[in-house]
């Protein structure tokens, strides 16, 4: 079992390491935030610092060169004496590789005696038109040189003669190596170094490792290049990580003002994430040492607590032990806290308990003599129970004897009342049949008097609408006369054509389309007596048709007044008496339902008498027996009861016993 100041040791340890793992890690976060920030401004500064030194450097070249200049314009020395001077400043300055003039026929004059090859032309050289155009002198991209076949920048600017004239241009050739060598001088902490890149196209113009130069950054081997030739190339000044050789550097770069080449700044991750490590470690060796001391803290504060806690657990198990005269310490009671609180419920848990066992020991000893009294009642009760128990089993006989009496009687009732059951239901199905067929009677005689009322209104409708037939027939008849007309006409048409036949005739030729027509009304005239002809004949077919139709529809009418109506009428009679009938045989049914269902109401009153008598005799005799068994009970659980008491005064002096090892 853990206890209580273990457990509060595995919770109040996990959350306080966590807030310290929280502010540790907020802590970190932000000072690592500052840290970067520092050594961004701080290389940031390095960077500008060395390109300005650079330029300061490139400053002096040019001075040199723009002094020169004055000099040659003013003095307007011979060819020799200016051959001279150009090798002086040669000599004088070292990190000059050559000093020369190339004028604008075409001449080159080389300080360093150098011969130039026939075909030369000094005015085709990117020195030459950077410094035709410059009045002050101005840096060129790297080339090779022809005389030492190493890289060079040349600075060069606008020569002219004494008088004013433009004369050519004035130049001088610098070395990468001692460029090299100056930014070689820039260094930062333990890894950081310094190069020179051409900010246009990449190219390395100095650098740590000579190998190198002259190489464009995005040749190298390596990762993060690419990105960081394209920031140089958008120019203005940022840092970029990029990794060479397996090692990850942070470069800051910064233009150098008046050329198109930058100064960059590279130093190791490792280097700049040393202070941060260092940093790392000491939150941790602070978070371990936190966590000691709050971890001791802790356990003390815990010792504190359960100190009275364990005391009040002493006192706890002698009370349990029945020690009721063990007091709490006065100090746990004065505690205001919730151990006070506890010691003071504990103690009155004690009073209470030692009052409960004082009056447990005062009713125990009342107990003991109840429990003598009724032993004694109870032996007195179990006597009396059983002079009972013999005279109810002796009612109990009798009881039963009058009960089988009682039973036979109502099954020879029972019998009579099923006999008289079916009779009274017999009756009723009777009546029941009685009645529907009374019901039919009277439904067949109003359904004979609806067909003959139907039938009397057939036979007038038939009668009516035949009468319209025939005075429809009265058409025909107009068709003969229509007919007569137009034989008459046709017979008129027939003697106008041949009139006109006539007169055409005499007309001659001019009457010969005349007697065409006239012959074409004569040919429809003759048709039209054809077509007459027909009508009459089919006319004649259908007045005789008519005719006979009539004669077949009075023959049917005549059957249906006299023999139709007649049979309605017999089978009216006969259904009248058939109803007669019916109800006499249901007014004889439904008496002897009556009489029957009387007879049955008798029966079952005499049947619930009987069966009256046979349930109370039954009752009686059960109640009897119910009587002697729970007397029978009675006797048992007074016995049981005995036996019970005697227990309870065993254990009445049992519970005597234990309560008197409690000390109050």
């Amino acid at each position: 079992m853990k206890s209580l100041k273990l457990k509060m040791l595995l919770v109040l340890l996990p959350i306080i390491l966590l807030a310290l793992a929280v502010i540790s890690g907020i802590g970190y976060f932000f000072a690592r935030q500052v840290i970067q920030k520092n050594m961004d401004e701080i290389l940031s500064e390095t960077a500008y610092s060395s390109a300005n030194k650079i330029e300061g450097w490139l400053n002096v070249q040019l001075q040199i060169i723009n002094s020169s200049k004055t000099t040659l314009e003013e003095m307007g020395l011979s060819s020799a004496d200016e051959l001279s001077y150009l090798s002086a400043i040669l000599e004088s300055n070292p990190n000059f590789s050559d000093v020369y003039i190339g004028t604008k026929d075409g001449v080159m004059i080389d300080g360093s005696g150098w011969t130039p090859p026939a075909d030369y032309d000094p005015r085709q050289r990117d020195w030459y038109t950077l410094g035709n155009d410059a009045e002050t002198a101005g840096f060129t991209d790297p080339y090779l040189d022809l005389v030492t076949n190493k890289l060079v920048v040349s600075s060069s600017v606008l020569l002219n003669d004494t008088s004013g004239n433009f004369r050519g241009v004035l130049a001088s050739d610098i070395s990468l190596e001692n460029i090299t060598e100056f930014v070689k001088q820039i260094t930062y902490g333990e890894t950081g170094y310094a190069y020179l890149v051409n900010s246009i196209d990449g190219t390395i113009l100095a650098h740590q490792d000579d190998s190198i130069i002259s190489k464009k950054i995005s040749e190298l081997e390596g990762s993060g290049l690419s990105e960081l030739e394209n920031k140089i190339s958008s120019g203005g000044s940022e840092s970029s990580v990029y990794t060479i050789d397996g090692k990850k550097l942070i470069a800051y770069f910064a233009p150098v003002p008046g050329t198109h080449w930058s100064v960059i700044i590279a130093v190791s991750e490792q280097e700049i994430m040393k202070s941060l490590n260092q940093l790392l470690i000491n939150i941790l060796i602070t978070f371990v040492f936190a966590l000691l001391v709050i971890g001791i803290s802790i356990e003390r504060a815990t010792h504190q607590i359960v100190k009275p806690i364990r005391s009040l657990d002493s006192s706890i198990r002698t009370i349990a032990g029945g020690d009721f005269t063990q007091e709490i310490t006065k100090a746990n009671l004065l505690r205001k806290d919730e151990i006070g609180i506890i010691s003071v419920g504990i103690q009155q848990m004690q009073v209470a308990l030692r009052n409960l066992i004082n009056q447990v020991k005062t009713e125990s000893k009342y107990i003991e003599s109840d429990v003598d009294q009724v032993v004694n009642n109870v032996g007195i009760l179990y006597d009396n129970i059983g002079d009972v128990s013999a005279t109810t089993e002796e009612l109990s006989a009798g009881m039963e004897e009058t009960a089988a009496s009682s039973e036979e009687m109502s099954a020879t009732a029972q019998e009579i009342e099923h006999t008289a059951q079916q009779i009274a239901t017999r009756s009723q199905e009777g009546a029941t049949e009685a009645e529907a067929i009374n019901r039919r009677a009277n439904q067949t005689k109003d359904n004979v008097i609806a067909s003959t009322l139907k039938a009397k209104e057939a036979l007038t409708n038939t009668q009516q609408n035949l009468q319209d037939a025939l005075n429809a027939t009265k058409v025909v008849k107009e068709i003969d006369i229509l007919s007569e007309s137009i034989m008459q006409i046709t017979a008129q048409t027939n003697l106008l054509a041949l009139n006109a036949s006539i007169e055409a005739a005499r007309a001659g030729e001019a009457g010969k389309g005349f007697s065409v027509v006239a012959e074409e009304i004569r040919v429809l005239a003759e048709q039209s007596k054809n077509a007459v002809l027909k009508i009459q004949e089919t006319t004649s077919r259908v007045t005789g048709s008519v005719d006979r139709l009539s004669e077949c529809a009075q023959d049917v009418l005549s059957y249906i007044s006299t023999d139709v109506v007649n049979d309605y009428a017999v089978l009216l009679e006969v259904a009248e008496h058939y109803s007669k009938d019916a109800k006499y045989v249901d007014e004889l049914v439904s008496e002897f339902y009556s009489s029957s269902s009387v007879l049955l109401s008798a029966i079952q009153n005499i049947i619930s008498a009987i069966d009256g008598v046979a349930i109370a005799a039954n009752e009686g005799a059960k109640g009897t027996t119910d009587i002697a068994n729970r007397v029978s009970d009675t006797t048992q659980k007074a016995s049981e009861v005995q036996e019970i008491v005697e227990k309870t005064k065993k254990s009445t002096y049992r519970l005597i016993e234990e309560i008197a090892k409690f000390q109050v």
